[in-house]
């Protein structure tokens, strides 16, 4: 099996604004920010913040566009929370499109941001976690999940070394609370070559 690996150094953080800075919601595309890839690497869930201007307005929804880790095109609806962060169900690896529909002004636009959430997905489809490599001791602890919940929880200051699993997974996240150095070894998404 030919694997693939992503290397984490920092803890990741949500990014409210990394596609869309505060605009009036509208139908139609968005202007997006120059960056269109995640903070980290992975995947990410899109999240839309919603700002009252006076009276809510009739919201509508918010069409993402992008690929996935396997270079797919995806879409993912989004219906933005009045006053609140939405997040979208989708792991984007990149954005091409972010298109509003279905908006009706009530008494002013009220403005949305459109970013990512903290999520770090290295596999977005079925594969198989091979190791988990700690490059340096681990600054805080580092939780492995799938679609059926936690597989193993690296607690801080585990030492340097190579944990192996060889396990399937539906979907393969990484969670750190601190910056730690760390390599994931994986499965290569579907259309890798």
């Amino acid at each position: 099996m030919a694997f693939a690996y992503d290397h984490f150094t920092a803890a990741p953080a949500a990014s409210a604004n990394r596609f869309v800075v505060s605009q009036p919601m509208l139908n139609g595309a968005y202007t997006l920010t120059g960056t269109l890839t995640m903070p980290t690497a992975g995947a990410r869930k899109v999240t839309v913040t919603h700002t009252l201007v006076s009276t809510v307005d009739t919201l509508g929804v918010i069409t993402v566009t992008g690929t996935n880790l396997s270079g797919a095109t995806i879409t993912d609806v989004i219906t933005p929370i009045n006053s609140s962060v939405a997040t979208g169900v989708k792991l984007f690896a990149t954005i091409t499109s972010i298109v509003g529909s279905g908006w009706t002004a009530v008494a002013g636009a009220d403005t949305v941001v459109i970013g990512c959430d903290a999520t770090q997905a290295s596999l977005d489809c079925p594969g198989t976690l091979h190791a988990v490599v700690v490059n340096t001791t681990a600054a805080g602890t580092v939780t492995l999940a799938d679609s059926k919940g936690t597989i193993a929880v690296l607690k801080a200051s585990i030492a340097e070394g190579t944990y192996y699993y060889d396990i399937d997974v539906g979907l393969l996240t990484v969670t750190q609370t601190a910056a730690s150095d760390i390599t994931v070894v994986r499965s290569a998404p579907w259309s890798s070559s």
